[in-house]
């Protein structure tokens, strides 16, 4: 069996669509077959991080509903033969009162999938709404990776999130800090990487420095992690072989040894 990993804050603009692109074209490159699925309905992002925004397949819901097979609805990378890609629906409002997700549905999906494929990324929307909340009620969930940047909010959203995660029955949740800007930790402006882990109480699994060009990189539908110049593509790569168990120091080929202390 694969595994589930869902991507995952109560804030927007974390960066949890440029990771999810990150990991699964990485893990693709490492020769594990990936799904990546958007599963941020009625808004979707995912398809544009990672060029598929021309798809025109069966979608995710119509997926869980049984009215497309995983098989048929998934598109497969052009680039990267081991990746592959199932969109969110556009139409399809969560918040209403219409909104049907039957557990029973969705519990099939998701082990269809993770029997089908080595890893599942599912890119969830921004707060802790009812398709999150299903998901993690499936108890199919392996690891959890709760995103924030060190801004105050965010911090804070993630500690409520991961023990949310954690009283919901997900043991594997993991904290990856986002857009990291070492020169406003350096002047203190915002908090650095030690008291981030302490403030929201999460296992650290990495850190993605900020980087103008990431924007731009993800509107082109290019991975941070095909820039080799790119620390941010770095930072991710290194997540990446985390996530299968490899031992890779925190900041190897991220930040400067001399500089790293600056960073707490």
């Amino acid at each position: 069996m694969g595994k589930i990993i869902i991507v995952a804050s109560l804030k927007g603009g974390v960066g949890k669509t440029t990771l999810t692109a990150a990991l699964s074209s990485r893990l693709a490159d490492m020769g594990k077959k990936v799904l990546a699925v958007d599963m941020d309905f009625g808004i979707r992002s995912l398809d544009i991080a990672l060029g598929f925004e021309n798809s025109a397949l069966p979608d995710c819901y119509d997926v869980i509903m049984g009215r497309s097979s995983l098989s048929v609805a998934c598109e497969k990378s052009v680039t990267r033969p081991n990746l592959y890609f199932l969109a969110a629906p556009m139409r399809v409002n969560p918040s209403s009162e219409a909104f049907e997700l039957p557990q029973k549905l969705l519990n099939a999906f998701l082990n269809d999938a993770r029997r089908d494929f080595d890893y599942v990324f599912l890119d969830m929307s921004a707060g802790n709404g009812r398709v999150l909340t299903q998901t993690v009620n499936s108890g199919l969930v392996s690891t959890a990776l709760t995103v924030c940047t060190h801004n105050a909010a965010s911090i804070r959203a993630t500690e409520k999130l991961a023990s949310s995660l954690y009283s919901d029955g997900v043991e594997d949740i993991r904290l990856v800090i986002n857009s990291f800007l070492v020169w406003r930790a350096e002047k203190d402006e915002e908090s650095g990487v030690v008291d981030i882990i302490n403030r929201s109480s999460t296992p650290l699994i990495g850190v993605v420095p900020f980087e103008e060009q990431v924007e731009e990189m993800l509107s082109h539908g290019v991975a941070i992690v095909d820039d080799k110049k790119s620390l941010a593509g770095r930072a991710a790569s290194n997540i990446a072989r985390r996530l299968i168990g490899e031992n890779v120091p925190l900041f190897e080929g991220v930040f400067p040894k001399n500089s790293r202390l600056k960073l707490y």
